[in-house]
């Protein structure tokens, strides 16, 4: 089962080494076959050495082929062992990384959620220029970067994706920083569930990795459902009970539907 799962594995993430380990295996048994065992099979030691004579040029390259080889596997593996020495440090610092993120997006969505104050009728119009637009935390960055760059796809662009949705979220914010009355302004209630939404799922990918962080191999992300976000929404400090959120819990399930479980932002 190990070598099973050792070639699925290796289908899965590199692909060229996969083909070319199994052309090489399949040259090897056939080369054997041919070389070794046909010859002895049917006419003893000399004839195993006449077809090595007349196939010694041909034998020649095969042994280089298969030196060369053995090089370019030893040398990958003093390289994989490098990437996941890398890998480990790297991991070791992600927890740190998610935990500044979270706290990013609870200043994030503590700007957001003044948005519903400024269109509710009974309170005054308040402008956020008080509250500091959050940045993503610059020093956590390179310890996503090389994550990205060291963990196996799947990672990878779950890291990316985080990224990608916080810069969108990030310039979002700045509709949120100036509520005027004006008629043309960008904030409406759907607009500010949409954002509060997207904010929330980024929140749940970030929940997700943790466990990988720190030192889980398996990372099968679920598909998402009410009580997931729900549970991303207090990690933000979005208590839905005790605010009137727009509707917030029924837009959420609405959206769920809509998307079918899947994660697309």
């Amino acid at each position: 089962m190990t070598i099973i799962a050792t070639c699925i594995q290796l289908y899965n993430n590199e692909k060229p080494v996969f083909y070319i380990s199994a052309i090489s295996l399949i040259a090897a048994l056939a080369y054997i076959c041919c070389m070794l065992i046909y010859p002895f099979y049917v006419g003893g030691w000399q004839t195993a050495h006449a077809v090595w004579y007349d196939w010694q040029t041909f034998n020649a390259g095969i042994l280089a082929y298969f030196s060369t080889l053995i090089l370019f596997s030893i040398s990958r593996y003093h390289s994989l062992q490098q990437r996941r020495r890398e890998l480990i440090a790297a991991r070791s610092l992600l927890s740190n990384a998610l935990a500044a993120l979270t706290e990013h997006n609870k200043k994030c969505a503590k700007i957001i959620l003044e948005g519903y104050k400024h269109l509710s009728p009974t309170e005054s119009h308040k402008s956020t220029s008080s509250l500091q637009p959050p940045q993503i935390p610059n020093e956590h960055l390179s310890t996503f970067e090389k994550c990205i760059i060291l963990a196996n796809p799947q990672i990878s662009e779950r890291l990316a994706e985080i990224l990608r949705e916080l810069q969108k979220i990030n310039s979002r914010l700045d509709d949120f920083m100036s509520f005027s009355e004006a008629e043309d302004t960008p904030l409406n209630l759907d607009y500010i569930n949409a954002t509060l939404i997207r904010l929330g799922i980024v929140q749940v990918m970030i929940n997700e990795l943790f466990p990988y962080s720190r030192g889980d191999e398996q990372f099968h992300p679920p598909n998402l459902e009410w009580k997931i976000l729900k549970n991303a929404y207090l990690n933000l400090g979005i208590d839905l009970d005790l605010n009137n959120l727009g509707n917030l819990e029924n837009k959420t399930k609405e959206w769920i539907k809509n998307e079918n479980g899947q994660w697309r932002l």
